[in-house]
């Protein structure tokens, strides 16, 4: 009976030329530290390679499949650039640290924006002063914090647009009044019809005392 035939696909580590063909791999990948991931990768594609044949692997087949894994210098070659690269990117991938949106509206400033914004809807008196005071401190926050707060940029935009809006009503209510003023200032007064039957006595005429 052919040897060959006593290696099953789960015994397939066993065989003489997997066995050396791990532990050349084993000594070339001394001293990295993805050995165990990449011993445990070969070995299992061997396993999965030999259990996908149609009956126990013959040698020639572990050989095919051992040529098609192809020489340990360059697996364990691989295995090594693709832990210096991960090394290297590890600090890359994890992305920097952001400051959440709410964050802004937390901190003091941001607090006082935005009641301060809310307050001069409904203090009207006191309304330039507080949407000028939102309006700063939005527009501190766009500059100094990176990333951007959204917030920031909402209530920079509403404080800019209700200023907008109230100086323009001023203007159209001041030009308004200033209108009816100038209007009532510039009308004539009606004459005042003189007396009936009162006339200017006429001239005598000449010669006549």
């Amino acid at each position: 009976m052919n040897a060959d035939a006593d290696t099953h696909p789960e015994h397939i580590v066993a065989h003489p030329l997997v066995r050396a063909y791990l532990q050349d791999l084993d000594r070339m990948l001394a001293g990295t530290e993805d050995r165990a991931e990449v011993l445990d990768a070969v070995t299992e594609h061997i396993t999965s390679a030999a259990a996908a044949l149609p009956g126990p692997p013959t040698t020639a087949q572990v050989q095919d499949i051992l040529a098609g894994l192809g020489p340990v210098e360059r697996i364990a070659a691989a295995g090594a650039s693709a832990a210096e690269r991960a090394k290297n990117a590890a600090p890359q991938s994890v992305p920097p640290p952001t400051q959440a949106d709410s964050a802004w509206l937390g901190t003091p400033s941001g607090i006082v924006a935005l009641v301060s914004l809310i307050l001069s809807v409904f203090l009207l008196p006191l309304f330039l002063p507080l949407a000028g005071l939102s309006l700063v401190l939005a527009i501190i926050a766009l500059v100094r914090r990176r990333p951007r707060p959204r917030s920031a940029l909402v209530i920079t935009i509403s404080s800019s647009v209700l200023i907008v809006a109230y100086l323009a009503i001023g203007i159209l209510a001041t030009l308004a009044l200033f209108s009816l003023t100038t209007g009532d200032g510039s009308t004539s007064e009606p004459a005042v019809p003189s007396p009936a039957g009162t006339s200017a006595p006429a001239s005598a005429p000449a010669g006549q005392p």
